[in-house]
């Protein structure tokens, strides 16, 4: 074998697959889809280097895996599917290669029926919230659901595994330890699953979300449960959607202070005014209303609470200077 191509590292091979895919970059060679064939037609180098070593092959298809998953996830949310989070900063995509070499022996792939009706089966206990309400239940196991506002969910636990189903909403999981009984939580569009450890989850349009702030998340999309998978650590937050599976780093901080909603706050960090509204009309029967872009695009940062739209709105008065209007269930926010 010719020394340059020598069999490297697993580490060694994640840089060079990395380096690569830079380069490739650089030539202009990754403006669409990832094309392996295309890429080693058009530079020999490269079919030499992708073809010297099994290793090679894998490292390069893990990182433009995360490649593609970078490119998604700024289509999705150029696109609105994915909402930019008040608290959350631009993403930094990981590569998570190492982490879920270490943590996979504990954790597998969710199946993708859970609570389908399969014979046998006892029927799930459901909970739910409305709007504005806020509920803790404690699970037979000693597990601590927190229900944030318009949530529902189907609960079956079994000698073998516990399961949760989220129709929809926001939930926050503390999830007691029971290796010999996987946790398991099925959102439509993602999958998760873990053996001790507490992190939210929210699934909205079409999206779901996952911000840890303890202990070890295994999330997957359910369209792409077979090669669309990720392991989240503290301050790491995953979606998951049709597209597949895309994480960004933010922080312990932060994903604490995207959790506040538990302790009845909202936090922001130089938010647009139309998703603050936004994120109190999940709350409020009284709606916040942005009548104008100008109005809607002043970012404001800061903890409010989450029930009492009336004091934000003259906040918005006193320190912003806007235009109060109030009319019957709705409070109108508008620049001089």
């Amino acid at each position: 074998m010719n020394a340059e191509h020598a069999l490297l590292s697993a580490d060694d091979a994640e840089q060079a697959a990395a380096d690569w895919l830079a380069r490739l970059d650089r030539d202009g060679l990754l403006n669409g889809p990832v094309d392996v064939d295309a890429l080693c037609d058009a530079r020999h180098d490269f079919d030499v280097w992708l073809n010297a070593e099994v290793a090679h092959r894998v490292a390069f298809l893990r990182a433009a895996t995360a490649w593609s998953r970078a490119e998604r996830l700024a289509a999705l949310r150029t696109n609105g599917a994915i909402p930019r989070r008040p608290i959350l900063h631009r993403p930094v995509i990981q590569m998570l290669a190492a982490a879920a070499c270490i943590a996979m022996a504990a954790l597998v792939v969710i199946p993708l029926g859970l609570f389908d009706g399969a014979p046998g089966q006892p029927a799930p206990l459901h909970y739910q919230t409305a709007r504005g309400e806020i509920k803790t239940l404690t699970l037979e196991d000693g597990s601590v659901l927190t229900l944030n506002t318009d949530t529902s969910v189907d609960v079956i636990f079994s000698d073998d595994e516990r399961q949760v189903a989220l129709i929809e909403g926001e939930v926050f999981f503390d999830v007691a330890k029971a290796p010999e009984r996987p946790f398991l939580i099925n959102a439509g569009e993602g999958q998760v699953r873990v053996l001790g450890t507490s992190f939210g989850i929210e699934r909205r349009q079409n999206v779901v979300e996952v911000a840890v702030s303890e202990g070890t998340v295994w999330i997957g999309s359910s369209a792409h449960a077979d090669m669309s998978e990720s392991i989240l650590m503290p301050g790491m937050i995953g979606y998951a959607s049709v597209s597949g599976v895309m994480v960004e780093t933010s922080g312990v901080e932060a994903v604490g202070q995207r959790l506040l909603w538990r302790e009845g706050r909202l936090s922001f960090d130089d938010t647009p005014l139309r998703e603050v509204a936004a994120e109190f009309n999940r709350y409020n029967t009284i709606q916040l209303v942005i009548t104008d872009d100008v109005t809607g695009d002043i970012e404001i940062g800061g903890t409010f609470r989450l029930d009492n739209v009336e004091a934000f709105a003259r906040l918005a008065n006193q320190g912003l200077g806007l235009d109060v209007s109030h009319a019957p269930g709705r409070i109108e926010l508008s620049s001089k």
